[in-house]
């Protein structure tokens, strides 16, 4: 049985070439009742962070350009939604 982890699900996600339902993704893991529970959360997860989305029909389909796991850190994503908390005199933005 493979570990169930946010980089096994985003691989098998990639590797499956079409969008794949959380059912295929549960399928392919052999995955019974608690254990979806994780898969759900793992999924909601990646989505959050931006490496999968979900389209029409409920399936989950790679971000073109998603980070994977052991790529640079710290650059920014290219569109972030953020909440200005501050804006000085200066002209300073604090989010």
């Amino acid at each position: 049985m493979v570990e169930l982890t946010h980089d096994t699900v985003f691989k098998a996600i990639v590797d499956a070439g079409k969008p794949v339902t959380k059912r295929d993704l549960a399928r392919a893991f052999d995955l019974r009742d608690a254990r979806k529970i994780d898969l759900k959360r793992i999924l909601k997860e990646l989505s959050g962070m931006g490496r999968i989305q979900q389209i029409p029909g409920k399936a989950y389909v790679p971000v073109e350009g998603a980070v994977q796991e052991g790529d640079e850190v710290g650059e920014a994503p290219s569109v972030v939604v953020l909440r200005i908390s501050e804006i000085t005199l200066d002209g300073d933005v604090f989010a």
